[in-house]
């Protein structure tokens, strides 16, 4: 896209397509416009020669996922591994508290970085996730690993329809159960569009034979016309969708609770509170944990590597030279500066923190890292 008018440029087009719709936007822009190669379906991780290797050193700069992963591979072609991390801990964002855990942030206040810490004094037996809380089925590499290194899975359950949803004034101060407004929305919908259809609405978008085949869609899609006492074919009366009256017996089927009306449903704005988050992609079902935490993929990670990595490590500078590279960092325990060489590194720095680390990257890619901005996080 070349510069108009306007002003525009490739770039600015897709960095307003990232403010739009964040990262992920862009990836499908950039392949839309055959910036991006699709990769071909994933078949299991790249398979280095065995001994390709063989006397040759790498240095992987932090220890989360990504650079556990990167070691994993290295290692098992012959390569000699070092993982230097800054933390006390390996995982990087896969955190995991527990009691007796503590979270360490350095939060800026009136001009000033003020050092938090909170220790976690959960009961034995209970954990909370706060980096990924889930694996969706289709990620497909996380599950390898966790096959391969022997971390059980259990499914993780997002939502089911017995969820229940609460807002300040509506539905009468009173919580509602997610299959009822779900469905009874559903209901509403459908009927109003079966009979604007019915009665001649959307002549031009709509053959003769595709409107009777939208209607009966709608009855199907919406539950209309059920009961003895419904009006109509395309009317909405209530659902057993929605669940029902009182538990049902040998003695007493199913009788659906009284619809909730549109103008409830609508008042109540459900739909902006995350309601169909669970029908993203990211959020369908089937979704795992690993047993116990997603910190236990970090653990087997562990079992691997573990004598690899090397805690309290802050690198403070790189320097990559003709045939090898030099990494110069800081033991946080003795406050002592020590000196790496190796044939090659692998970083796995956040950009919003290597950009603050003195490389001599090549001018157009420093400047790269150095544009990188983070969001904030949740």
């Amino acid at each position: 896209m070349e510069e108009s008018n306007g002003g525009w440029t490739r770039r600015r087009f897709l960095e307003l397509v990232g403010r739009a719709g964040g990262t992920a936007a862009v990836y499908e822009t950039m392949v839309a416009l055959g910036l991006l190669n699709v990769p071909v379906a994933w078949a299991g991780p790249p398979q280095l020669p065995q001994g390709a290797g063989a006397g040759k050193k790498v240095v992987v700069l932090g220890a989360g996922i990504g650079g556990l992963t990167a070691a994993d591979m290295l290692q098992k072609a012959g390569y000699s591994c070092l993982i230097l991390e800054a933390q006390e801990r390996a995982g990087g964002r896969n955190f995991t508290a527990r009691r007796g855990t503590k979270v360490v942030e350095d939060i800026p206040h009136q001009g000033k970085v003020v050092r938090e810490v909170q220790d976690c004094r959960f009961d034995p037996g209970l954990y909370l996730n706060l980096g990924p809380g889930r694996i969706p089925y289709h990620h497909r590499r996380v599950l390898h690993y966790c096959k391969d290194l022997k971390v059980p899975l259990e499914v993780y359950v997002m939502e089911t329809t017995a969820n229940v949803f609460f807002r300040e004034k509506a539905f009468g101060d009173q919580p509602m159960v997610n299959r009822r407004i779900a469905n009874d929305t559903r209901g509403h919908v459908a009927e109003l569009l079966a009979k604007a259809v019915s009665q001649g609405a959307l002549k031009e978008e709509l053959k003769d034979v595709d409107r009777v085949q939208l209607v009966e869609l709608l009855k199907k899609f919406g539950d209309l016309g059920v009961g003895l006492t419904c009006p109509s074919a395309i009317d909405y009366c209530g659902s057993t969708r929605s669940g029902c009256v009182a538990p049902i017996t040998v003695e007493r089927p199913c009788t659906p609770a009284s619809k909730l009306g549109l103008q409830e449903l609508l008042s109540s704005e459900f739909w902006k509170f995350n309601f169909y988050q669970p029908v993203d992609y990211l959020w369908q079902p089937t979704l795992f944990q690993p047993v116990h935490g997603m910190d236990q993929l970090v653990e087997g990670f562990k079992r691997r590597l573990g004598n690899l990595i090397r805690y309290h490590s802050e690198v403070t500078r790189i320097t990559i030279q003709e045939d090898d590279v030099e990494i110069e960092y800081r033991d946080l325990l003795h406050r002592t500066v020590h000196i790496e060489k190796a044939h090659y590194c692998v970083s796995n720095i956040p950009l919003s923190v290597l950009k603050k680390i003195p490389v001599n990257f090549q001018s157009h890619f420093g400047e790269a890292v150095k544009e990188s901005k983070y969001a904030p996080s949740c």
